[in-house]
């Protein structure tokens, strides 16, 4: 009697160990997406603005717009991308995006993208578009990087 209770409870921690794990690999970005979202930096900074955090979200928008397929039956890849340029002082609100895509697994760089975009409007909400719009035009490129 004893023993068959010690299986029991060795298949219930079984089913929770596994459980936990499966939920900690959605939680790491490992859950089929066949491109996620690397490192993000920027030299550029505002006092208002987590530059950082709205490139990051733009980024993420405009990959999980994409038909890029599901990484069960092909490669996994990282976008990692950094704000080069966000000219907000002069119009047009100027702003260029440069990405790097690299396989996750080996690391190995499969291409460079770059997206630039202009606002004829000034202020904070123009360079967040310009911001937006340059995100929006490297990311179009990915599906023809990935071929």
């Amino acid at each position: 009697m004893e023993t068959n209770w010690s299986i029991s409870r060795g298949a219930v921690y079984f089913m929770v160990v596994t459980t936990v794990l499966s939920g900690a690999r959605v939680a790491r970005g490992e859950d089929g997406r066949r491109v996620v979202v690397g490192e993000v930096a920027t030299r550029v900074t505002r006092p208002n603005v987590d530059l950082p955090k709205a490139l990051r979200q733009a980024l993420e928008r405009e990959v999980a717009s994409l038909a890029l397929g599901n990484a069960a039956r092909s490669k996994r890849y990282v976008l990692s991308a950094s704000l080069v340029r966000l000219d907000g002082g002069a119009s047009p609100v100027r702003c260029m995006v440069s990405a790097v895509l690299r396989e996750r697994k080996s690391g190995a760089i499969r291409a460079i993208i770059e997206g630039r975009a202009e606002s004829p409007e000034q202020g904070e909400a123009a360079e967040l578009d310009a911001l937006d719009a340059a995100t929006r035009g490297a990311v179009a490129s990915l599906p023809d990087a990935l071929r």
